[in-house]
């Protein structure tokens, strides 16, 4: 998979499950949740589809260019953006004209570069946000319909959702270095790192790009295809109405593998418990 340096669904957690908080609000959200019930599939979001506006919105920073160590680093990242050209400039002319020009100039670069990356990545990257706790009372509230929904139980201790990377939380973000070309520190600090408001979701993230490449997850047109045998439970929401818990338990019935059904309840001092 990503050689992400961090810790997956399957090595950290103590009960091998991610939850999925689903709405069903409109005959829309019914039918892509029976289509994750039956035909096995789930979709992953682009960055611009998630709640946090600086999803996928790299921040790159020039450093200090008053330090001559900097400055030739920086060079020398710059002429391997240049060497692969089909013209390249001289190396050394180039070198020494980057060196001439000052920070504000390269700072105006920074930022061209960081709209570009934000491109590539919303146009690249496609995420499934996944929480490591199905009684959260905010998750519910937020994202599935406040209690009306439903929450997905899928079992992470093998397969794809066994993958899912644990999402870091973070005061505030962290802007990269320019001169950074580690793409798997560049996709940490993007879509696996969060600003600790969002701490509460202790969500875990699956990545994959949109079209294949090896070694990553395999979408088709956003979806990832999953094991019948994962889907192991369905939680129904304190306020969910009779008709669609019926409705749902009859998709259920026609699955391959049975399910688990359970029942969030808010007790008396506004906590969820499962009934």
């Amino acid at each position: 998979m990503l050689e992400v340096h961090a810790p997956t669904a399957r090595d950290v957690l103590g009960e091998k499950l991610l939850y999925k908080f689903r709405s069903v609000a409109d005959e829309v959200q019914k039918q892509r949740l029976r289509d994750i019930i039956l035909g096995h599939r789930i979709r992953f979001a682009r960055p611009s589809e998630l709640n946090d506006p600086l999803e996928g919105k790299p921040v790159y920073a020039l450093g200090d260019w008053s330090s001559e160590p900097y400055r030739q680093r920086f060079a020398d990242w710059a002429w391997q953006t240049q060497k692969h050209i089909k013209s390249p400039p001289p190396q050394y002319a180039f070198r020494a004209w980057v060196l001439a020009q000052s920070a504000a100039f390269h700072e105006r670069q920074v930022a061209s570069i960081n709209e570009a990356n934000q491109r590539e990545i919303e146009d690249k990257w496609r995420i499934l946000s996944l929480s490591a706790i199905g009684t959260s009372d905010l998750m519910w509230a937020h994202y599935a319909d406040s209690h009306k929904g439903v929450v997905l139980v899928f079992d992470a201790s093998y397969g794809e959702f066994a993958l899912a990377y644990r999402v870091s939380y973070t005061p505030e973000r962290v802007p990269l270095d320019i001169t950074n070309n580690d793409l798997t520190e560049v996709l940490h600090a993007t879509i696996l790192t969060k600003r600790d408001i969002w701490a509460y979701e202790q969500e875990y993230r699956s990545v994959a790009p949109e079209v294949w490449e090896p070694d990553t997850l395999r979408l088709r047109d956003q979806f990832l295809h999953f094991s019948p045998a994962q889907l192991v439970g369905i939680i129904f929401g304190a306020k969910t109405s009779p008709g669609n818990e019926a409705e749902i338990v009859s998709w259920s019935a026609q699955r391959e593998c049975a399910v688990q059904f359970s029942k969030a309840k808010i007790n008396v001092v506004g906590s969820v418990e499962l009934a």
